[in-house]
């Protein structure tokens, strides 16, 4: 997948793969980076990808970082845009669904405006959910 003209995306995010993998014992402690590696490796194609991924929520569980709440969410949020870019649309989208109806860093302006979702845009039911006058609506967080 292309995202820029003569491979220039792909030198860019290779050029970052590089310096993560370089300085990944630097990040031993937190996974932070190695969450933004696995994202990278899934936009090359790389399938790699989400064992990268389990990699770093292993680490930061194995770190005692709380796991809740909001953080939670940003790492259902990763796995989906993961699955996106390594071409598993359809289970990327089906995630969305449920993720969009609970409290968590997703909104329609991010779907609509964020790299990460563009292998979905053509998706009919990603369309769906951008048009769903519902995920517009302020959640009910008593009903959640």
């Amino acid at each position: 997948m292309a995202l820029a003209v003569d491979g220039q995306a792909e030198r860019i995010f290779e050029a970052y793969w590089d310096w993560l993998l370089a300085h990944s014992d630097e990040y031993q402690e937190e996974g932070g980076d190695l969450y933004s590696l696995s994202e990278v490796l899934a936009v090359l194609g790389d399938p790699s990808a989400p064992s990268v991924y389990e990699q770093a929520f292993e680490r930061e569980r194995q770190s005692r970082i709380d796991v809740d709440g909001g953080t939670s969410d940003r790492l259902d949020i990763r796995r989906i845009v993961i699955k996106a870019w390594l071409g598993q649309v359809d289970e990327a989208v089906a995630d969305l669904e449920i993720l969009i109806r609970t409290p968590a860093l997703l909104n329609l302006y991010v779907l609509r405006q964020c790299l990460d979702y563009w292998p979905l845009r053509d998706h009919p039911r990603f369309q769906a959910i951008l048009e769903d006058p519902a995920n517009s609506q302020p959640l009910d967080l008593d009903t959640l």
